[in-house]
């Protein structure tokens, strides 16, 4: 099957690096296999909450 060609290697390499760090939640394990010239590069483009942590943070709110 071929890829759509709006979509690169490049978007490829995201969705990688941003799935890894929503299950292992490692930025330095993520800086590491991107080849990251630092984490806190790794850190600004893939450290967002997801939609499932925002949900829990509101939900923490519930009660107080």
């Amino acid at each position: 099957a071929a890829l759509d060609r709006r979509y690169t290697l490049h978007h490829l390499r995201h969705a990688y690096c941003f799935w890894l760090y929503q299950r292992t939640r490692d930025v330095l394990l993520v800086s590491t296999m991107a080849r990251h010239s630092s984490p806190t590069v790794t850190a600004k483009y893939y450290c967002r909450p997801s939609a499932e942590d925002r949900i829990r943070a509101a939900r923490l709110l519930d009660g107080v």
